[in-house]
């Protein structure tokens, strides 16, 4: 009866009703999924609460919820003590149910239990607003939640500090005095739109953009786990950047990351930016079990790509179904599958080379000279395709002869594979490098296995080594060599065919054929070369480089004299011949034709150049690339890689929209489902991504779950209107950005006063601006930008500034070298001030001074930094000697830039670091400071000398040494202030 009373009481309550994904969901979800949920094995009761029917349906006289007599639901009885037969709900042990939540509960089943899909699963919907677009949109519809909850916005903040704020969250970087002054004296309507759109054109706006993805990406340089060698990926960090800068649209942005290298007009960018899914751990590990990291990578892979584009935990549902969402673990398997199918290793990466696939990737003047030595070079191909009377007249001659010894062309004899080696070295690279021996030219110094000097070199004949198959060779960081003769009866081209594991390199009669210093599994064919044979005896040589894992040689003579498609050519009557065949006569003529021999050389003169150059890129580009045929997926049972269930094809959880019915089974596919218009999550978790770096929080608190344990929107309409509007513009990133920035919400004074901060201490409700303490790289820039001392370089390798000494070798692997990152080298000059985000990221040492302010390890991807305030962040910013060395150069900067009196300085010290004019008692306060430190250091000029000597810039000698002691002291302080590190 009580229960009864309680459901017509609570029923009348509310004209609009509970909202099921809003008010209920959440409830069960915390409370009731874990053991009622999605999860089949974790399932009791033969209950779902998570389906619809399963709640409501007969189960024998009673329903868990009774729509015809609510207070006869079995949830009711349950979540009030249950009777003498069940427990009650939830069971002993668990959190209980608050009142709150069992008022809505009761709520729920007296209004007829109505339903309803999760939110984020339902296509977003725009509210008309009159029509109403833009900054003015965004306004009306948080303007209309501030009137629920019986709040007026805060006024606008002072243009000075709308000024930092836009500049920062826009650029990474605080404004100039210059723009600071030119700014305010420019009372114009349209003085703030325009400071917006010059920051949105800024170079520096591409790097605050990279830079939040960085996190996602979980970008690094160097590979993790317990050796965390040194890699390259700087070249795909350069690429988000330009990405940025460019305004790529948001879809095209996605499918490049994802699914680049799949494009049917994939370019050397396209492939680097398909590096998104490579920035993932690797391990070189001795012992490694190669399919077991297979394995962990393809499943970062999917937790990467559902976080970062779909705000799912996916990853949940790798060992069991998902217990709070709709995502079964056959269907994570269906998902790992678009990413387990690429030609990398699980064991691969070591002495600071990158892993399988990569690409090289050249620097703009390399690029520039490629392209001049192609153009040659198709001037010359074009003249050698030039058919003269003369070379018609020899084509024809030859071409009759070819014919008439068709099939009496005696083939060579090959003597079986003599092989030496492995002779091992420290690493890979040097392995390829040192001359064991054998090699043509200079013996190199290194250790030679087995026994005796390079001079003593032990051939073993090895008749088992047949053409035609891959063969293993045993060795890690280490160069076989491979030597046969050829015995040809006469002079005539041959076509050889190699594989390697990894590089390899071929002398024919003591001249280099090949020379591939790449990283890859042995396979038939991978480099074809063509030769001139002399008549008797020639010499082959190769050299077979295994980096790690193991090692193999691939090799077969193809054909000897012309190719057999010239063969087959040459035995059609000249008059029968088509155009292709005359073509191919004439393409392989111009090969061999003696008078053409100079055209050639030049054509190989030409190669040579290339190929300097293709040898030594700038840097490379680890890449996705998928195998030649797939790599079958199965459900792994727990997860366990060698625990291998049903085969399953690639796919999407069903909650979700289908694939269209001609989609690719294919990360292209995948790539091209997220950014349906169609799709409920992936527009709405980008705005939220954008929301939550102008204002420091998402309208989904959570942008890691936008599933059922995950936040509610703090405004869904206007959720809803922003991704709804970035699909509409052509997933405009620029566009968004600026709309926000625009906007009377994101322009708000950050004060608040002590009653609206205890009702909502987060600024949920956005009835102020936001304030919040900048991200680590940030806080580093401002004072490096501040000082003068920040470098203008963008992209390229990444730098190494001051870091105290030994932390590296503390913590790295025993016995590396600096190769592959294990001992950190300090730069000198420019390298010590670049931005906080090229700092070299290693991801089990990341950089100590944006450690202590919250950044993360890089080792998984990141979508919210958290945010903490401890005393040692006060001595990082007083005591580092990167922010000494900044203090000091921004107070020589103070000191020469500006001349009179105390106060004129201070104002600008203010202007330079928190963006604003001080108030008289701030004057005071750092005037006292710079009359107190002027006495000490006068009285102790050894300590004045031993601050201003902090660093490597160099120092005005023209300033005084206590003078210049006491300003860096001010600066210090101005860099330690709240206001400083703060973004209001």
């Amino acid at each position: 009866m009580f229960i009864a009373c309680v459901l017509l009481q609570l029923s009348g309550t509310s004209p609009d009703g509970l909202d099921f994904s809003r008010d209920v969901r959440p409830v069960l979800a915390k409370h009731c999924f874990e053991c009622h949920g999605p999860d089949a094995a974790a399932r009791k009761g033969d209950l779902r609460l998570d389906l619809e029917e399963d709640v409501v349906r007969d189960r024998g006289g009673y329903s868990v919820v009774d729509r015809e007599a609510p207070a006869e639901s079995e949830l009711l009885s349950r979540i009030h003590g249950g009777d003498a037969f069940f427990d009650a709900m939830p069971p002993e042990g668990e959190p209980a149910l608050s009142d709150e939540e069992l008022r809505v509960l009761e709520r729920w089943v007296a209004e007829g239990a109505p339903w309803g899909e999760h939110w984020a699963f339902r296509p977003p919907v725009q509210s008309s607003l009159g029509g109403e677009s833009g900054s003015v949109a965004i306004d009306l519809l948080v303007q209309e939640r501030l009137r629920a909850e019986g709040l007026e916005a805060a006024p606008a903040a002072s243009r000075s500090t709308l000024l930092r704020r836009v500049t920062l969250d826009l650029t990474g970087l605080p404004p100039t005095p210059e723009e600071i002054r030119t700014f305010l004296a420019d009372d114009s309507p349209a003085a703030y739109e325009g400071v917006v759109d010059r920051l949105l054109a800024s170079p520096r706006f591409g790097e605050r953009m990279a830079l939040q993805w960085l996190d996602v990406a979980r970008y690094a340089d160097t590979n993790g786990y317990s050796i965390d060698g040194g890699r390259h990926m700087w070249a795909w960090r350069d690429w988000v950047i330009d990405a940025f800068n460019a305004n790529m649209p948001f879809d095209q942005f996605t499918v490049e990351q994802l699914a680049g290298d799949l494009l049917p007009d994939a370019t050397v960018s396209s492939r680097i930016a398909s590096g998104f899914n490579r920035n993932h751990m690797n391990t070189h590990e001795g012992g490694t079990i190669e399919e077991e990291y297979l394995v962990e990578y393809a499943a970062d892979r999917v937790a990467t790509t559902s976080q970062a584009w779909l705000g799912l935990t996916m990853g949940c549902a790798r060992c069991h179904d998902h217990k709070y969402d709709p995502i079964s673990q056959r269907e994570y398997y269906q998902f790992f599958a678009y990413f387990n199918s690429i030609t990398d290793r699980g064991n691969d990466g070591d002495g600071g080379k990158n892993s399988v696939p990569f690409i090289p990737v050249f620097s703009e003047e390399q690029g520039r000279r490629l392209e001049a030595f192609e153009r040659e070079r198709a001037e010359v191909l074009g003249f050698l395709d030039e058919m003269t009377p003369a070379r018609a007249g020899r084509l024809e001659a030859w071409a009759e002869s070819e014919a008439r010894r068709a099939g009496s062309r005696p083939a060579p004899v090959l003597s079986p594979w003599s092989v030496a080696g492995p002779f091992r070295a420290e690493s890979g690279e040097e392995a390829f490098r040192v001359n064991f021996g054998p090699e043509p030219g200079p013996v190199g110094q290194a250790k030679v296995e087995p026994d005796g000097g390079a001079s003593e070199i032990a051939w073993v004949i090895r008749e088992d080594l047949t053409d035609g198959v891959p063969h293993a060779l045993p060795g890690v960081k280490a160069s076989t060599y491979l030597k046969r003769a050829v015995e040809c009866e006469e002079a005539g081209p041959l076509q050889l065919s190699f594989g390697s594991d990894d590089a390899i390199r071929a002398w024919w009669n003591g001249v280099l054929i090949l020379d591939a210093n790449v990283r890859r599994g042995v396979q038939p064919h991978q480099e074809r070369v063509r030769v001139v044979a002399q008549q008797g005896r020639n010499e082959l040589l190769v050299k077979i480089v295994n980096d790690s894992g193991p090692g193999g040689v691939f090799f077969e003579l193809e054909s000897s004299g012309p190719p057999v498609e010239v063969r087959r050519a040459l035995a059609v009557e000249a008059s029968a011949r088509n155009e292709e065949q005359h073509l191919r006569l004439a393409a392989y003529h111009g090969s061999i034709d003696p008078a053409l021999a100079e055209v050639r050389a030049e054509l190989d003169l030409l190669r040579q150049e290339i190929d300097a150059i293709e040898q030594r890129p700038e840097t490379t580009a680890m890449v996705m690339e998928e195998r030649a045929m797939r790599r079958p997926a199965h459900v792994l049972m727990r997860g366990v890689y060698d625990q291998k269930g049903e085969e399953v094809q690639p796919g999407t959880p069903a909650a979700l929209p289908p694939l269209p019915a001609d989609a690719r089974p294919d990360r292209l596919g995948l790539a091209r489902w997220l950014v349906d218009p169609g799709h409920p999550l992936t527009a709405r978790v980008a705005v939220n991504s954008y929301w939550q770096l102008l204002f420091g929080t998402g309208l989904v608190e959570t942008p890691e779950d936008f599933g059922v344990r995950g936040s509610m929107p703090s405004h869904p309409e206007l959720l809803d209107w922003l991704a709804v509007d970035f699909v509409g513009s052509g997933w405009d990133v620029k566009a968004m950005l600026r709309q926000m920035v625009l906007s009377e919400t994101y322009k708000q004074d950050a004060a608040v006063g002590p009653e609206l901060l205890a009702r909502d201490p987060e600024n949920r409700l956005l009835a102020r601006g936001p304030r919040f303490r900048l991200q680590a790289e940030i806080i580093r820039d401002v004072a490096l930008s501040a000082s003068g001392l920040l470098s203008p370089l963008i992209g390229g390798p990444s730098g190494r500034p001051y870091q105290p000494d030994g932390l590296w070798r503390e913590m790295s692997h025993y016995g590396s070298t600096p190769a592959t990152e294990q001992i950190y080298v300090q730069d000198h000059g420019e390298g010590l001030y670049r931005r906080g985000m090229y700092t070299i990221w290693k991801r089990t040492v990341p950089p100590p001074i944006l450690a202590a302010f919250d950044a993360p390890s890089r080792e998984v991807c990141v979508v919210r930094r958290s945010r903490t305030n401890t005393p040692l962040q006060a001595l990082v910013l007083l005591n580092e000697t990167g922010f000494v060395e900044a203090s000091r150069a921004l107070a020589q900067r103070v000191l020469l830039g500006s001349s009179g009196a105390d106060e004129a300085r201070i104002a600008e010290l203010y202007l330079l670091t928190v963006g604003r004019e001080p108030a008289a008692g701030e004057l005071e306060v750092v005037a006292a400071l710079l009359e107190r430190e002027r006495a000490r250091f006068a009285a102790r000029p050894g300590d004045a000398e031993a601050l201003i000597s902090v660093g490597e810039s160099p120092r005005a000698e023209s300033l005084g040494a206590a003078e210049h002691a006491a300003w860096t002291l001010a600066a210090a302080l101005m860099l330690n202030l709240s206001e400083t590190v703060t973004r209001g």
